[in-house]
């Protein structure tokens, strides 16, 4: 079950399914996945900012490199390429091009289709 902020994601879409996620719920899924901190001052330039570095492995269709090693591929890749793209839309600038939370359950439940388009 996804949590934000201590509380169910389930529940929170039951309160306010409308509710856009904000950036630091993408830090956060981002953060478990690649088994790294938002901002690393010890990496390379190209890799300080994770969701750059993110993003970056995403426009070269390498997003699956950027999972934590510490996962030694026993994970559902499909499952992963689904969180990682989440984690790239909400964490978008502006407020409108992100997803409601109603809409990231359902993406998380298979419900519907994350279409590549949604992020650039």
């Amino acid at each position: 079950m996804w949590h934000r902020a201590g509380i169910p994601l389930e529940i929170e879409v039951q309160v306010n399914p409308n509710v856009k996620l904000k950036p630091i719920d993408c830090a956060l899924l981002l953060e478990v996945d690649c088994g790294r901190r938002p901002i690393e001052s010890n990496a390379s330039p190209e890799e300080i900012v994770l969701v750059e570095r993110v993003w970056n492995k995403f426009r070269e269709g390498q997003i699956i490199d950027v999972v934590d090693t510490r996962f030694n591929g026993q994970y559902d890749e499909d499952e992963m390429l689904i969180v990682l793209t989440l984690g790239l839309i909400c964490s978008k600038d502006m407020l409108e091009a992100r997803t409601s939370t109603r809409q990231v359950v359902r993406y998380l439940d298979r419900e519907a289709e994350l279409h590549s388009r949604l992020i650039i």
